[in-house]
């Protein structure tokens, strides 16, 4: 290379580095940016900023920004913030809110309008209102947000990583754009993840907060692998949605699940532990539950539902696949829908089931135990069994209370612990009802079958006796029919 060559190389690329001003330690910078420029070492905000279109803003890596005032950073071309796991970047802020009492929401934090974009690793930002709002694009890694009213709102599209919020008002991460996520955790926040829009969440956990994450009406997209402990609620869950959720853990919970006008929304493989209620439904649409294992610690009452599930269903509702251990209730079912429950186990201190409604119950295949002192109550809708086994300890007095509706038992045990004095227990007592009976066994109370006024008793098998004084009743008939071809 010529020595004139080499001139005109090194002219070249000092009128590039001209291009990009360098704002060097503890210079003051605000206003509009133009053309792109470098931040580094300690700069301090004196007015809001702008990032004008075609322009890039490039933070470097350990730089400290601080915010003495209530600014802005408005992006309408590029912000690059370049920290490092060794060398972060700290965007923060020393203002006194307003009453001297609150840390949180004390300057308007990034702000990323329609056609610009955010790229950002390694940074922490803290006290802002928003501490990204994003309109444009982004790019997040390893972003953690302290002390502001929200972690990051996103109306426009976005790939996040490793996305930490501590000490949140209101929300960490709200999505009413599109955006993938993989690792997203919160701590002491009103909720954790606002999912509006589309979603695909992976790796998300949430602690010490209200509400884990909360679906809209219209939302799409998928949840998985969630870790939630000591909260309130951990999924809300509202409208039509098109959102499947999986592999949720956790323990210490209020509700697990709190669905009102749900369709389209599928929790499945959930194990957790010390909670009050596992789902809260009202006005159901469409909602699936399969492979749920949870257990209370208290057989206590609480305070939202004395049922481990309390739905409301106007559509279809579906728990299968599920075990439910240590609730004072077990399940209550209402409205016109359509209710199944297969392959669940119960083992309750209290009542197993509460049905009532004109709609259908079809339970199969189960174990239903418990402490408490009756089984549940039936009425007016159409119900079938089969392959169920219910059982109870020496507290029990009454089995299956029926009133109304037609219901089909097809392998059914019903049974308790037998007590030789016994002169009170009833299997199954049954008013203005219609029973098919086809493999239904009674065993250890003083009455099997109490068939009352207008109750009807047919099918192939029926297998009452073996308890109380005497050896009970199997069955006893007072205003009703029985027709049976094996009793």
């Amino acid at each position: 290379m010529s020595a004139s060559v080499g001139r005109w190389s090194v002219l070249l690329l000092l009128l590039l580095a001209s291009l990009s001003p360098l704002i060097q330690v503890s210079e003051a910078v605000g206003g509009t940016i133009s053309q792109d420029e470098v931040w580094s070492g300690a700069v301090v905000l004196d007015s809001d900023v702008s990032v004008n279109s075609g322009v890039t803003l490039t933070i470097s890596a350990g730089t400290d920004v601080k915010v003495p005032d209530d600014y802005t950073i408005q992006v309408t071309g590029n912000i690059v913030i370049e920290g490092t796991s060794a060398s972060p970047v700290t965007i923060w802020s020393n203002r006194t809110a307003v009453g001297g009492t609150s840390i949180s929401g004390v300057w308007g934090g990034i702000n990323v309008l329609a056609g610009g974009s955010v790229t950002a690793s390694h940074v922490s930002v803290s006290r802002a209102r928003g501490a990204f709002d994003v309109f444009g694009s982004g790019t997040l890694d390893d972003v953690t947000v302290y002390d502001s009213f929200v972690g990051m709102r996103l109306w426009g599209s976005a790939t996040i990583t490793n996305f930490a919020c501590e000490r949140i008002d209101f929300t960490c991460l709200e999505v009413r754009g599109s955006a993938s996520a993989d690792g997203v955790s919160t701590r002491d926040a009103g909720l954790g993840v606002d999912h509006i829009g589309s979603l695909d969440l992976t790796d998300l956990t949430v602690t010490d907060s209200g509400l884990g994450i909360q679906y809209a009406d219209g939302s799409s997209g998928s949840t998985q692998v969630v870790n939630l402990t000591n909260l309130q609620t951990g999924l809300v869950v509202r409208g039509a949605t098109s959102v499947s959720a999986s592999q949720v853990r956790g323990s210490n919970l209020g509700l697990l699940m709190d669905a009102v006008s749900t369709s389209g929304f599928t929790l499945s493989d959930a194990n957790v532990t010390d909670i009050e209620v596992l789902v809260l439904g009202t006005d159901v649409l469409d909602l699936t539950l399969s492979a749920i294992t949870v257990s209370s610690a208290s057989s206590g009452s609480s305070t939202t539902s004395p049922w481990a599930v309390d739905v409301r269903n106007e559509g279809s509702f579906r728990l299968q696949d599920s075990n439910l251990s240590g609730f004072s209730g077990g399940i209550r079912l209402t409205g016109s829908g359509s209710h199944f429950l297969d392959g669940v186990d119960l083992d309750l201190s209290g009542m197993f089931i509460d049905a009532s409604g004109t709609g259908s119950l079809l339970v199969e295949d189960g174990t239903w135990v418990t402490s408490g002192d009756g089984f549940g109550h039936l009425s007016s809708l159409t119900t079938e069994w089969s392959q169920l086994s219910m059982s109870g300890g020496s507290a029990v007095e009454s089995g299956l209370e029926i009133t109304g509706g037609q219901h089909s038992f097809t392998t059914v045990e019903v049974g308790r612990q037998y007590q030789s004095a016994d002169q009170q227990s009833v299997g199954m007592d049954v008013l203005w009802a219609d029973i098919t009976a086809n493999g239904l066994t009674f065993s250890g109370w003083n009455t099997g079958v109490d068939c009352g006024q207008d109750c009807s008793i047919t099918g192939d098998s029926l297998t009452a006796g073996q308890g109380g004084v005497n050896g009970g009743s199997g069955m006893l008939v007072d205003g009703g029919e029985v027709t049976l071809v094996g009793l």
